[in-house]
């Protein structure tokens, strides 16, 4: 029993220590990654002026098989129609010239957020479809709907 209670504090005890050690090691970390968007000046003046939007993030998710997008909505009117059901904005690699369109699940459609009348300062998603991880961390892309091009966003 005495052996148990020994094993228990030690556990207990080495837990402690690397909680303590584990935020200095966290804001060494956090301070090292990179941005989790970066975006050129004309990337964003497109992005608001022409489509009334501010992306926010690209980040690789789903074992790197998914593309998310976030961005904020600055201008309902312009907005009206990224989130429209009937235009679909897909993502294009420079590079290869691949096109990651949103994926339309049979049961669940579309894996974007639509809105017959957007919402300025709402934060809204959609995701884009990686095939075998095609587009990595750090690459740049392209956001394209209907004639306006997003261009040279990194991914985050």
């Amino acid at each position: 029993m005495k052996r148990y209670v020994g094993a228990l504090l030690l556990v207990i005890f080495s837990g402690l220590l690397s909680a303590a050690a584990w935020p200095a090691a966290a804001e060494k970390t956090a301070a090292e990654k990179p941005p989790a968007v970066s975006k050129p000046d004309d990337a964003a003046a497109t992005a608001r002026d022409q489509l009334g939007i501010e992306i926010m993030a690209i980040h690789l998710s789903q074992g790197g098989n998914v593309l998310d997008l976030r961005y904020k909505v600055l201008d309902p009117v312009k907005a009206h129609d990224f989130l429209s059901r009937h235009l679909s904005p897909y993502m294009k690699d420079p590079a290869t010239g691949a096109r990651l369109s949103v994926p339309d699940m049979p049961n669940v459609g579309a894996l974007r957020q639509t809105a017959v009348a957007p919402q300025a300062g709402k934060v809204y998603f959609i995701l884009f479809w990686n095939p075998g991880g095609l587009v990595k961390l750090g690459q740049k892309v392209d956001l394209v709907l209907g004639g306006t091009t997003v261009r040279d966003l990194v991914v985050g």
